[in-house]
């Protein structure tokens, strides 16, 4: 076991690990801090980057051309470019979200706290809904402006608002 410097602030263990603010490290890197923050930070100096992790939050700060990639085992999975837009399974999201595969693009919400979700579309000029399950059954309507415009209910048939009508 190594010990650097005096105050025993990095230490060098026989398996390899090094631990700095632990005289116990368990991986081959191990960083402990009790108090403050930013106990961990990577930094470009020759640009605004840099990526720090303290106890309670991840930071990065990227220039312009940078972004967060996600990869397993090499392979991308994941990313949010320079603007913010989240891809999956694709390396160019070209919206806030991009979900892009080759199979069956499934995506799934999942309470299991209540019995009805909405999915809200929301803008400047009004908003429109999608609502599964609307008082606890297993309708499925589509509004807008917080009103139902269209409802399947359970059996099948479709409803259309204001006018009484149902099809089958």
């Amino acid at each position: 076991f190594v010990t650097y410097p005096a105050d025993k602030s990095v230490y060098y263990d026989s398996a390899g690990n090094v631990g700095i603010g632990t005289d116990a490290p368990t991986h081959k890197l191990h960083i402990a801090k009790n108090s403050g923050t930013n106990f961990f930070k990577t930094e470009r100096t020759d640009a605004a980057a840099y990526f720090t992790i303290d106890h309670s939050s991840l930071f990065t700060n990227f220039d312009t051309n940078d972004r967060y990639v996600f990869k397993q085992n090499g392979t991308e999975r994941m990313r949010i470019n320079y603007g913010g837009n989240v891809g999956i399974g694709t390396s160019s999201p070209n919206g806030l979200l991009h979900i892009k595969t080759t199979g069956r693009p499934d995506l799934r919400i999942t309470s299991s706290g209540v019995a009805n979700g909405q999915i809200i579309f929301e803008t400047i000029v009004g908003t429109s809904s999608i609502v599964y399950g609307n008082g606890g059954n297993s309708n499925l309507s589509f509004g807008i402006d917080s009103s139902e415009k269209v409802r399947i209910d359970s059996s099948g048939n479709v409803i259309i608002a204001n006018t009484g009508g149902t099809l089958s």
